[in-house]
């Protein structure tokens, strides 16, 4: 997508005043992240939601259509799309019956994290989430929980041994739901970004162990 053609779906899909936000963030940005990790103990659990929740890790394409029928700046961002499919990434749909209402993208060993524009390194035995979305219809069912606790099962079930996500501050409900899910935190990485450059106190590199990033 060319960076007029993502303006104008910017423009089309959130309006001016986001639009107008995005490109000053573009100049400067700043933000703060909490990281957590979860281990993949005896104490993992999957947390019921209030519906007829379960996880499809078997239909990525499902997963993708849904994201583009959305076209939400952050969650269709092609970089990352791109990244996650080059190197056989998890895209699971969490559905209500036969109906898909969210997602969770899951990667390992090297991520492309949207919030930084970087990718980090993941120690093995480690899966990273990528991202979450629960769609404004099921907000409020238990339905983020039930995904972020049922993915972790999975993802044991497949051999790993830690969950790491990271949250930004304002993220409320997400920061309940690790809780929730036994996410504990293991630092705080504040990041600025002037006209390119990005400045990391301190690098989430370093908050989750392991060697190596760009």
């Amino acid at each position: 997508m060319s960076a007029i053609a993502k303006a104008w779906s910017i423009y089309r899909n959130r309006g001016l005043s986001f639009l107008a936000g995005a490109v000053g963030r573009k100049i400067y940005n700043r933000h703060k992240s909490i990281w957590f990790e979860r281990p993949l103990d005896d104490t993992l659990e999957i947390i019921p939601g209030r519906f007829d929740g379960w996880m499809d890790f078997e239909h990525p394409e499902q997963v993708l259509a849904y994201i583009r029928e959305r076209d939400i700046p952050g969650i269709n961002d092609r970089i990352e799309i791109a990244s996650m499919q080059r190197r056989g990434q998890i895209f699971a749909g969490v559905m209500d019956s036969r109906n898909i209402i969210g997602f969770i993208k899951i990667g390992w060993e090297t991520v492309y994290v949207l919030d930084y524009g970087i990718d980090i390194t993941v120690r093995p035995g480690d899966f990273f989430v990528i991202d979450i979305y629960i769609g404004d219809e099921m907000r409020g069912r238990g339905a983020g929980p039930f995904l972020v606790s049922a993915a972790s099962m999975e993802m044991k079930r497949r051999g790993f041994s830690r969950g790491v996500m990271h949250v930004r501050v304002d993220k409320t409900p997400m920061l309940r739901t690790c809780a929730r899910t036994g996410y504990r935190e293991i630092g705080r990485v504040d990041y600025r970004s002037v006209c390119g450059r990005k400045i990391f106190r301190p690098h989430p590199q370093t908050l989750i162990g392991a060697s190596g990033s760009t």
